[in-house]
């Protein structure tokens, strides 16, 4: 997944780094290996473990992909079956891009809920083949570049500005303000290509508006506000309003945490030995939640602390519902990409990137929901994708 073959594209440039590896999803190419046979067989135990052969293989390289097809085939039926599905678009290898990563997640996933959406013209099954339809879109983009690095600069270009209708950028430009726009322009792109999925599967009146309302803002006194801090205030004025508290603070909401924690046998200190007490603030749970919101200093260098979709479950989602760790809901998937969101922002500032690009570009996330909402509409009619 990590090689530079699979990261080719411009619609997905990089779209496996990005989402997979660089927010923290996954470890490496052996650590998606191990979670993806995890689930396949649903070994919430984790009795699978990284010390395998087939895992120490792929870390080091030396895995064969015959060996990967036999022991996938083994362990799920169905999947020679996806294979064939994958080998009939015939695809050259001189096509092969990022968008070859996503078109295979997505015959998979078609497959595994086409048990639930009988209905073949039924909008989940018609919102995945336009995606699949993005796939090919990018193929074809790939397949025709030419020759000349100058000619494909200026497709490169044209093909950005028409699909992400960005003005006029120059993705090779000296200027990295342009870079910057174009790879945060994508990012707001695949969001928007997931968030309005969601409205197909769950309806766009029960869809959360975690993105919309977790874009940067500048604080009073000029200073980039991030994502993470964004989303994470909003959740502790949720549950201001939930509890009814007017001066609901972060040492109110760690209290919450722990008490739902307590009340689903997960430990709320480093010390097992600690007595709980349901009135005072809990440290661990307040530092996590600082590193999530601030990020944190380590050797007089700033990192990200990132939310993963577990972390979701176990520190915020808990308050409310009993902690699950086998749950498989697509909609937690949005934290992953509020993660990327938060990365790139980071990455700005530490690029130098103008706050006010930063905040303007994350700022057109509305029109890219919009944009993706009139292409859908047209695909379901015309079954043809167009700008």
């Amino acid at each position: 997944m990590k090689s530079n073959q699979l990261q080719r594209g411009i619609l997905f440039n990089n779209y496996s780094q990005l989402v997979f590896f660089s927010t923290n999803l996954f470890k490496s190419d052996a650590d998606l290996l191990l979670q993806t046979f995890r689930f396949i067989k649903g070994d919430e135990c984790q009795s699978i473990t990284s010390d395998q052969q087939i895992y120490r293989d792929t870390r080091s390289g030396k895995a064969e992909p015959t060996t990967l097809l036999k022991m996938l085939n083994d362990t799920n039926p169905e999947f020679e079956t996806l294979i064939q599905q994958l080998e009939s678009y015939d695809i050259e290898p001189n096509e092969v891009g990022a968008w070859y990563i996503l078109m295979s997640q997505l015959i998979g996933y078609k497959a595994s809920i086409e048990k639930h959406f009988t209905d073949p013209h039924h909008s989940v099954l018609k919102y995945i083949d336009f995606l699949l339809a993005h796939c090919e879109l990018e193929r074809s983009f790939i397949s025709n570049f030419s020759e000349s690095e100058q000619d494909n600069k200026t497709e490169a270009n044209r093909i950005i500005n028409e699909w992400l209708l960005t003005d006029k950028l120059d993705i090779f430009s000296e200027n990295k303000s342009h870079a910057y726009e174009y790879i945060v322009s994508v990012t707001l792109y695949w969001t928007a290509l997931f968030e309005v999925y969601m409205h197909q599967e769950f309806g766009k009146a029960r869809t959360t508006n975690t993105f919309i309302k977790s874009i940067p803002q500048l604080n009073t006194q000029g200073s980039l506000v991030r994502s993470n801090e964004i989303f994470l205030n909003n959740v502790k004025k949720y549950f201001a309003l939930k509890f009814k508290s007017k001066k609901f603070k972060w040492t109110d909401l760690s209290i919450k945490i722990a008490a739902a924690r307590v009340k689903n046998n997960l430990h709320i200190s480093s010390n097992i030995d600690e007595v709980y007490s349901d009135n005072e603030p809990n440290q661990m749970i307040l530092q996590k939640l600082k590193r999530w919101r601030k990020g944190y200093t380590k050797g007089n260098e700033k990192h990200l602390s990132y939310i993963t979709m577990d972390h979701y479950k176990q520190y915020i989602a808990i308050i409310e519902n009993k902690y699950d760790k086998s749950e498989k809901d697509i909609s937690l998937f949005s934290i992953v990409l509020l993660q990327l969101w938060e990365l790139l922002q980071f990455e700005g500032e530490k690029l130098t990137i103008p706050n006010e690009v930063i905040i303007d570009t994350f700022a057109k996330y509305p029109k890219y929901v919009a944009l993706v909402e009139k292409r859908f509409s047209t695909f379901e009619i015309t079954g043809q994708l167009s700008p």
